[in-house]
């Protein structure tokens, strides 16, 4: 995992983060600033990502995003291509839009938020 310079999905932003993974449960997790807080099981997390297979004829595999605190997922959500919008226009070099839509099982006062391969 590094930060790349020389590719990004939108001009105005000339940084991405590029991730290899090769197996299920691997990789990434932002803590947030002081945690996620998850605080009721009506509420749920709306998430939109930039993505970008590397490589010829390269597909996305199965991504899917969760909320945890320690071991115990609070909420999770499978990450899916979004929806056309006009501000998809201004993607650049092959990424992509995706959303997904955080279900909560639990509550947390300081959630993480993890992107893994699906099992």
């Amino acid at each position: 995992m590094r930060i790349d310079a020389t590719t990004a999905p939108f001009a105005t932003n000339p940084h991405s983060l590029r991730v290899s993974c090769d197996r299920a449960g691997c990789g990434v997790q932002n803590p947030g600033y002081w945690g996620i807080a998850v605080p009721r099981l009506s509420v749920s997390f709306k998430l939109a990502l930039y993505v970008r297979p590397v490589g010829a004829g390269a597909r996305l595999p199965k991504l899917i995003a969760r909320l945890v605190e320690g071991q115990t997922v609070v909420a999770i959500g499978a990450i899916a291509p979004a929806p056309a919008q006009p501000t998809n226009a201004q993607l650049v070099d092959g990424w992509e839009e995706h959303r997904a839509i955080l279900v909560p099982v639990g509550t947390s006062a300081g959630a993480a938020l993890t992107i893994t391969l699906a099992d």
